[in-house]
Parts: C-alpha cells; structure tokens; sequence
C-alpha cells in the first residue's frame, strides 16, 4: 500500500503496517471546578492537533542507491506548509498535513525502514469537494461530513444590485445596502461608459505619439486581444498603437483598468505593453505600463505616470516587492482620479481563480493641480525594442469608469452587469472580479458554516444574477 503526498507517490516506498491513523482528532477539554460540588463544569472544549505516524519501508537497488532514494524522500515529504495527504485504502478522504520530526531508517542491505511522522494543524480530514447551482432563491444544501464546513459562493450579475444577502436560519453574510423606496434612490457611483473585450477593432484608429519611440507595425485581434502581427522597424521602442474616444466623455473623476500580458521569461524576451489617457488634442494625462529593457535577464517592472514624457510624476516606478515579481504578468493596470487624488494599481491576475496578487498601489495628492485635465481618449501600445525578440504582448481587457459624487439619500450599487462576486466562508474573503471588496460587509453579517446535515440557504436579489453557484467540501473528525 502507498500513499499520495503533494499529489506524487513513490514507486520505491511501501506503507507497512502499524500505522497509527486516529480515529479522530485529539480533543481537549478545560475544566472549571466548584467548591463543594462533585465533578466540574465544561468551560472550553477544543480539536488539537492531528499527528500521524505512518511506518514505511523504502527498496533501494543497492545501499548506495539507498541513500539517494532519502534525499529524494526528503525532498518530496518536506514542504513549507500542509499539503494533501491520501493513503489508498482510503482515496475518498483527504489529510492536509507537513512531516514533523526526523526520518531514522534502519537500514538493511536495500532496505530502509522507519517511521514517518505527519501533523496536521487542520486536524479534520476531507472528501471530495461538491458543487451546487442555485434553481430559485432558496437551496437546500447536504453536508454529509461529521462536523460543520465552510462553503463557498460565486454569482455573477445581471444587473446592478446594491445589496447581497445570503441567509440560514442561524445566520447571515451580506454586502452592500439596500434601498428604502420610500427615502432613497440607487445610485451608479462608478458609471461604465467603456467596456472593450478587445475582439474587434471597430471604433479604434491610429494614435498619433508614443514615448520615446516611434508608431509602426500593425495591431490586430485574435479574438481576445489586442496584439502586434508586425512591430515594423526601428533603433529604438517600435510597435502599433491604437486609441478610441470614451462615449460621454470627457471625465474629470475616473478609473481606467485595463488587464495586460508581458510574457518576458522564457528565452529572456524585452517589450513593452502601455496604456494611455489622452486629452482631446491627444496630449498625455496620464499613462500605466509594464516593461522588460533588460538583456540577458527577464526583469519587468511597472510604471505608472502622470503627465506626458517632459513634466511628469512617477506614482509607480519599479519592479513590485522584488526583482522578478512582475515577470511574465497577466494582470491589470488600473489608474483612477477623485479630484485631486490618484491611485494607481498594478495586480498579477490568477487564472484560474481571478484573485489578485503581487499587487502594488500608490495615491498622489495633486495639490497644485498639475495633471487635472479631463481625459477624453485611451491608447493602447505595444512594442519592441531594436532588433531584439519581443516579449509575449497583448491587451485582454478594457474599462472606464465615470465616477460620480452622490448624497446621503443615494445608495451606491456594489456590482454591475456581467461582475462575479465570491463569498468564500473557508477564507473569509469578499471577493469582486478577484478583488477584496470586505469593506462592503454589512456589520452584524458573519462569515458562517454549513452544520452536518442538511441546510436551508436563501440568496437575494436572485431574479438579479446568473450562474448562482456554491461549492463544499465534507469535513470529518
């Protein structure tokens, strides 16, 4: 019998027998006695830590390759934290667990054997995870584990909502507010006036200036991005650059977000990939981008200016936390302005969950006014650098935002058509489009569980979202 750890095996190591497997968790008890009364009172139960001993043997070819086979044990069992853990005779249950201690084979010829010990600072094991869609507002929800567990929700929107309530007959987590017909309006605080997903080139044209280097070649789609299928020549940075005008423009407060790819890694490949915001007579406001001008090493790093290429003030000039952290990006680059304060954002994206991470974001208080004209038009480029390869570039995604000021009888909507929010109850996250949004939580919502059996779970508006998901894991002591 084997074992899976980290999702490998070892064809060379057997699990033998007298492995010590708890039936369940170690559970401790804090006691309060009473004067003159017998026994004591229960004032605090807790689960411990998990420990599993698990005894193996290992089957070298001879005892020189013996000892190769514990360096690799060692570097498959030792792990910076928990990880899976499944034995085979009982694949439907999952331990997440990290080796404690030490390995002492004795050895025998080609044959080591000794005990390998695991701990589990989540001391329940798991099954299979399972997955729910939502038919109306109200689901019943099967938790077959022993003990309570913590699900996940995603939706996406429909239309805008200001509020999301997701109720038990014990608890409740909601964000945002909702609306008193009576007293208050709803209210589109971040208005969406563009929203390209970069498919067509319809209502793009040709810009007219980059930084520091010259506009040629030709943008294309693939259908999902904008991309370069000839950055033309030149000494210095050449590429194609496109703009477009933003419906009832121009803004004065604003975000732009734009979700960009810079692959530079394999085979230390340079290029730039940059956003614009123009004024009508095309004059830079503001710009965000992310380059790699190094030879003979993969080093991106980000920037995030304001005014053109003379006058200019660096928000973000760097590499994020280290060297290296922003290579091979697929992320955004967001940029905003609420009177005289801008932020700027830049965020590696994961593609399989959409959270944000390697993120960096720095505001500037524009006290003289200096870069307060109103934006009109974004440029998007693209570009290579001399007669070196050029990185991986494209542009996926691209939004602007009217950002409106509002009353106290206004309530802001949280979440517009097409957004998918996340309400992860393992993690306590609130997460929108990948991005942590706990600042909507209402105060007396909590973060709650799904209690063994079966649960009653109500979700509203639901006439105002699609694709209302949950997903959970069984968990047993």
């Amino acid at each position: 019998m084997g074992m899976i750890f980290n999702g490998e095996r070892r064809s060379y190591l057997s699990v033998l027998r007298g492995r010590e497997r708890p039936a369940w968790a170690p559970i401790e008890h804090e006691f309060i006695e009473v004067p003159g009364r017998p026994g004591a009172y229960i004032k605090n139960k807790k689960t411990k830590v998990r420990q599993i001993n698990v005894p193996v043997a290992i089957i070298g070819e001879d005892i020189a390759d013996l000892q190769k086979l514990k360096e690799d044990l060692a570097a498959w069992l030792i792990t910076d934290s928990p990880v899976p853990l499944i034995f085979e005779d009982e694949p439907d249950r999952t331990y997440f667990a990290e080796v404690t201690g030490s390995f002492d084979a004795e050895e025998i010829v080609k044959i080591g054997s000794g005990v390998v010990s695991f701990i589990c600072p989540d001391p329940y094991k798991y099954g299979p995870r399972h997955h729910g869609v939502f038919e109306s507002d109200v689901a019943s929800i099967t938790n077959s584990g022993t003990t309570e567990t913590y699900p996940i929700f995603r939706a996406t929107v429909k239309e805008p909502i200001t509020l999301l309530d997701i109720v038990t007959d014990d608890e409740y987590m909601s964000i945002g507010e909702s609306v008193d017909f009576e007293s208050e309006v709803p209210f589109k605080k971040e208005e969406r006036l563009l929203w390209d997903q970069m498919g067509s080139m319809i209502g793009w044209s040709d810009a007219t200036a980059v930084d520091g280097g010259v506009i040629t070649g030709s943008m294309v789609t693939d259908g999902y991005k904008f991309i370069a299928s000839s950055y033309g020549t030149g000494a210095a940075w050449h590429g194609p650059a496109k703009r477009i005008t933003i419906p009832n423009g121009p803004l004065t407060d604003f975000r732009m977000d734009a979700i960009v790819e810079l692959g530079n890694r394999q085979a230390i490949k340079a290029g730039r990939v940059e956003i614009y915001l123009l004024d009508s007579s095309n004059a830079v406001i503001a710009k965000m981008a992310l380059k790699d001008t190094h030879k003979g090493i993969a080093l991106a790093y980000g920037e995030a200016r304001l005014g053109g290429s003379t006058s200019k003030q660096f928000l973000i000039n760097e590499y994020g936390d280290k060297k290296g952290s922003w290579n091979d990006f697929y992320g955004m680059l967001r940029i905003q302005r609420i009177g005289k304060k801008w932020t700027a954002y830049i965020a590696k994206i994961d593609t399989d969950t959409n959270l944000h991470h390697t993120r960096r974001t720095v505001s500037y208080l524009d006290v003289k006014g200096t870069y307060n004209k109103n934006v009109s038009q974004i440029a998007v480029h693209v570009a290579q650098y001399g007669s070196y390869s050029p990185a991986t570039l494209g542009i996926y995604d691209l939004k602007v935002f009217r950002i409106n000021s509002h009353s106290d009888e206004q309530i802001p909507y949280i979440a517009d058509a097409g957004d998918v929010i996340e309400i992860n109850h393992a993690k306590n996250s609130i997460l929108i489009n990948g991005e942590d949004r706990k600042d909507l939580k209402d105060f007396g919502a909590s973060f709650f569980s799904l209690k063994s059996g079966t649960n009653t779970v109500q979700i509203s508006p639901y006439s105002s979202l699609e694709n209302v998901e949950v997903e959970w894991r069984p968990r047993y002591l």
